[in-house]
C-alpha cells in the first residue's frame, strides 16, 4: 500500500513539475513585459473617466510575423458610457477604416454624422474598429470581447479578405484550414510563453530564407498572398465558405445571448471595370486553346464587331465554363450592346471565377443573406444598393477606386443606407420616432464630413501608387509624383511617412492661416477635431475660426461639443457670446447663468475683470430677451462690484433706453 502511494505521489510530481516550470517561465515573461501588449483597447485616464482606443498592436494576434504594417482607426470612447449614449461598434477591414480616405471618410464616421443630426439629444458613438487585411476570424474574436464594453449595436461589413486576410486559407499568415485549430491559436496568443515560441520559430525560419536582392518594399496585398490560384468550387474555396458561415453564425449567437443588436451587411465590389486578376480553366488541357480563342475574340472586339465576338465567347464558355476572362469579355459585349441584365450576370461570374480572390464571390453574400433570413438578423444590403445607384445598374469606376474600395460617393451611399436600415428595424428608437424633420441634404452632410482636399489628394495618390503595382499592373510601372502646391506637398509627406495624419492637417491649417484663408484653415482643424473630439483644444480652435467668419451658429455647436465632455465656465461664456451675436438671447442667458453656476463649484474662478464682463453680458442677454427685471438685478451687481466701470455705465444707459 505504501509502495503504491509513493508511486502515485511520484506520478503526480512528474506531471506537476513541467507545469510548474511552464508557469514560472510564463510569470517571468509577464514580469519582464515580453512581447507586445495584445489587449483589444489601450486605456487613457481623463480626469475620473477612462478613455478607450483600439490598440494598434492587437493586429499582432492575427499577423504573427513582424514587418506587416496594418492600419487601425483612431476612434475613442468613454467607459462607462455617458447617459443617453447609443454606442455602435463597426467591425471589418480596410473598407470599414475608410481606405483610401481613412478616418473621416469612413462609413462609420459618415453614419455618426447622420445619427447625431437626427438625435441631437443623444450622445451617438459610432466607433470604428476596422483593421486592414483581416478576416471573419478577427471580427469574431473582437465580438467576443466587445460585449463587456456596453455596445447597443454591432455593425459588420466583412467578406473580401476571407482568402488572403490574416489567417486566411490563401494567406502568408496561414496556420491551417481547421477552424477549431485557428480558434485555439487565437486563445493561446494570450500566453507570453506561446508568443515566445511563435517568435522563435519565425526567427529560425527567417535564418534559412534566401535574401532577395530586389529590395522594393512590397505593399500589403503582395505580402499577404501565398496562393495566387484558388479555383472556384475547389476544396479550399468550399472550406473557406463553410468556415465563414460558421463564424457569422457564432457572431449571431453571441449578440443574441448578450441582447446586443446586430446589423450584418453584404459586401460590394467593382465588377464592370475590374478585369479578372487570374483566369483558370475548368480543365488544364483547355487552357492554351482557350487563350488562343480569346485572342481572336479580342481582335473582333477591337474592331467593334461585338455580334461575332459574342457568338465565339458563348462557344468558348460552353467548353470552358469557368474562364473568368471569357465571362468578362462576354459581359463587355453585352454591355456595349446595352443588354445590361446579361452583362451584369457575366460580370458577376467573371468575379466569382477569378482565381486571385481579392473580391468576395456571390456565394459569400448569399450566406450573409441566408443567415439574416433564417436567424431574423437585420440586413443592410449594400450590394443591392450599389447596383441601384450604379450607372446602368452595374457598379464600376463611378463608385469604386479599384476592385473593392469605394470612392467618397460610395462611402456616403453606404452610410445613408445603413442609417435608413437602422430606422427600418426600429433601432435606437422606434422608426415612427426618428426625427426626419431634422435630416439634412446629402450636400450638407458632405460639409459635415471633415474630408478635406488634403484627404482627397492622399486618396488619389495612394490609389495611383497601389494600381501601379501587382496585381493591377504587371510588370509594374513605378509611380512618379511631383508636388505642385502645399496641399500636394503635405499629402506626399504623409504618404511617405514623414508626417502623421493629424500633423498633416494641422500643418496645412497653419499654412492657410498664414495666408489669411480662414475658411480653409477651419476645415483642416475641423477634420482633426472630429477624430480627437475628447481633446477640447481642436473644437475650441474651430469655434474661434467660425466666430471670425461670423458663423455664430456653427461656433455655438462647436462649443457645445467641448462642453459635452468638459465643463468649463470660460467655455460657457464663449458659447453665450456667440449665441448673443446670433441673437439667440434665450440660449445666451442659459449659457451665462450656467457659467456662474459652474464657477461657484469649480476651483477655476473668474478674475475681477472677467466677472464684470460676464455680468454685463448676462444683463444684455436678459434685456434683449425682454427680462428687464433680471437685467436690473445684474445692473445692481455691477454697481456693487464696479460702479465706475464702462460696463456699468453702458448697462445703465441701455436699461433706461429700454424703459422709455
Amino acid at each position: 500500500m505504501i509502495v503504491n502511494l509513493k508511486k502515485y505521489i511520484f506520478f503526480l510530481l512528474l506531471c506537476f513539475v513541467p507545469i510548474f516550470i511552464l508557469l514560472i517561465v510564463e510569470g517571468v515573461l509577464r514580469l519582464s513585459n515580453y512581447g507586445p501588449n495584445l489587449d483589444l483597447f489601450l486605456v487613457k485616464d481623463i480626469g475620473e473617466r477612462k478613455l478607450y482606443a483600439l490598440n494598434p498592436n492587437v493586429a499582432r494576434r492575427y499577423f504573427g510575423m513582424k514587418g506587416f504594417t496594418t492600419y487601425v482607426s483612431k476612434d475613442m470612447f468613454l467607459q462607462p458610457k455617458l447617459p443617453d449614449t447609443y454606442r455602435i461598434f463597426c467591425l471589418g477591414a480596410s473598407t470599414t477604416i475608410g481606405y483610401p480616405y481613412m478616418y473621416n471618410g469612413s462609413y462609420p464616421s459618415l453614419l455618426e454624422d447622420r445619427l447625431s443630426v437626427l438625435f441631437p439629444e443623444k450622445n451617438i458613438e459610432v466607433i470604428n474598429l476596422g483593421i486592414t487585411a483581416v478576416t471573419s476570424y478577427t471580427v469574431l474574436d473582437f465580438t467576443k470581447e466587445l460585449v463587456k464594453y456596453q455596445p447597443d449595436l454591432i455593425l459588420i461589413y466583412m467578406g473580401h479578405n476571407e482568402f488572403y486576410g490574416a489567417l486566411g486559407a490563401g494567406s502568408t499568415q496561414f496556420i491551417g484550414e481547421n477552424r477549431l485549430v485557428i480558434q485555439l491559436y487565437l486563445q493561446l496568443q494570450k500566453f507570453k510563453l506561446f508568443q515566445l515560441v511563435r517568435d522563435t520559430i519565425h526567427w529560425i525560419g527567417n535564418q534559412f530564407k534566401t535574401k532577395n536582392v530586389y529590395t522594393r518594399q512590397r505593399n500589403l496585398m503582395e505580402q499577404m498572398v501565398r496562393d495566387k490560384s484558388i479555383p472556384f468550387d475547389g476544396p479550399v474555396y468550399h472550406n473557406v465558405m463553410k468556415n465563414f458561415q460558421a463564424s457569422v453564425r457564432e457572431i449571431v449567437q453571441i449578440a443574441r445571448h448578450h441582447r446586443i443588436d446586430l446589423l450584418l451587411s453584404t459586401v460590394t465590389s467593382n465588377i464592370r471595370d475590374q478585369y479578372p486578376f487570374v483566369s483558370l480553366s475548368s480543365d488544364s488541357a483547355l487552357s492554351q486553346k482557350t487563350k488562343q480563342l480569346l485572342t481572336s475574340v479580342q481582335k473582333l472586339m477591337d474592331r467593334k464587331n461585338y455580334a461575332d465576338a459574342l457568338e465565339q465567347l458563348r462557344q468558348i464558355i460552353a467548353i470552358d465554363s469557368q474562364r473568368a476572362d471569357a465571362h468578362f469579355l462576354l459581359a463587355q459585349c453585352y454591355d456595349y450592346l446595352k443588354n445590361f441584365e446579361e452583362a451584369r450576370l457575366h460580370y458577376e461570374l467573371a468575379r466569382d471565377f477569378d482565381g486571385l480572390r481579392f473580391r468576395s464571390s456571390s456565394e459569400l453574400n448569399n450566406i450573409i443573406r441566408q443567415i439574416c433570413y433564417s436567424d431574423h438578423v437585420p440586413l443592410v444590403d449594400i450590394e443591392k444598393k450599389f447596383y441601384q445607384a450604379a450607372m446602368d445598374g452595374i457598379p464600376g469606376k463611378d463608385l469604386f477606386w479599384e476592385h473593392v474600395h469605394p470612392k467618397l460617393n460610395g462611402y456616403f451611399l453606404m452610410a445613408k443606407e445603413m442609417c435608413q436600415t437602422l430606422a427600418e428595424y426600429d433601432m435606437i428608437v422606434p422608426k415612427n420616432k426618428w426625427k426626419w424633420n431634422l435630416d439634412k441634404t446629402d450636400s450638407e452632410y458632405r460639409q459635415l464630413a471633415g474630408v478635406t482636399p488634403l484627404d482627397e489628394e492622399v486618396a488619389d495618390i495612394s490609389m495611383k501608387i497601389l494600381m501601379s503595382r501587382w496585381p493591377f499592373t504587371y510588370p509594374e510601372k513605378p509611380y512618379q509624383y511631383e508636388p505642385q502646391d502645399e496641399v500636394q506637398r503635405t499629402a506626399w509627406d504623409y504618404i511617405n511617412g514623414k508626417i502623421g495624419w493629424r500633423a498633416a492637417h494641422e500643418r496645412l491649417g497653419n499654412y492657410y492661416l498664414q495666408n489669411k484663408k480662414v475658411f480653409e484653415a477651419e476645415q483642416e482643424i475641423l477634420a482633426v477635431a472630429k477624430q480627437f473630439q475628447y481633446d477640447p483644444s481642436f473644437y475650441l480652435t474651430v469655434a474661434r475660426l467660425q466666430t471670425q467668419q461670423k458663423k455664430y451658429r456653427e461656433a455655438a455647436e462647436s462649443y457645445e461639443k467641448v462642453l459635452r465632455f468638459y465643463e468649463d465656465p470660460e467655455v460657457r461664456v464663449k458659447a453665450g457670446i456667440v449665441y448673443l451675436e446670433d441673437q439667440n438671447f434665450a440660449n445666451a442667458v442659459i449659457e451665462f447663468e450656467r457659467a456662474l453656476a459652474v464657477e461657484n463649484i469649480s476651483e477655476k474662478k473668474f478674475t475681477h475683470e472677467q466677472n464684470i464682463k460676464l455680468r454685463f453680458l448676462l444683463g444684455q442677454a436678459y434685456l434683449k430677451s425682454g427680462q428687464t427685471e433680471a437685467a436690473l438685478g445684474q445692473l445692481a451687481v455691477l454697481q456693487s462690484i464696479a460702479p465706475q466701470s464702462w460696463e456699468y455705465r453702458q448697462m445703465l444707459q441701455e436699461i433706461r433706453a429700454a424703459q422709455k
